[in-house]
């Protein structure tokens, strides 16, 4: 195979992998131990969508639970009421960046 070839494979092979859509965690309320409290899922983020991790803590308890999906439109941020803290987290660097 000749050298020209080998760099179009190449080409393709790595437009391929930028071309693969994100994959987050999904799982709509997460335990203190990581585990879900129903069916774990994988979800697949359309155009303009990230994976969002979602805590929720208590002062003086800690972690009480999370939530983990594909979402457009998401925004980093702390939300504080009262002793509760809310943590919302927004990734797209990796599949599966919302691993608690």
């Amino acid at each position: 195979m000749d050298k020209r070839c080998l760099l179009l494979l190449l080409g393709l092979s790595l437009l391929l992998g930028f071309l693969q859509a994100l994959r987050c965690h999904q799982c709509f309320r997460v335990r203190p131990d990581g585990s879900c409290q129903h069916r774990r899922a994988i979800c697949t983020a359309k155009e303009n969508e990230e994976c969002l991790q979602i805590l929720l803590m208590s002062q003086g308890v800690g972690y009480l639970h999370g939530y983990q999906d594909c979402r457009a439109n998401c925004t980093n941020m702390t939300a504080v009421q009262g002793t509760y803290t809310m943590v919302l987290s927004c990734c797209k660097d990796r599949n599966f960046c919302n691993r608690m």
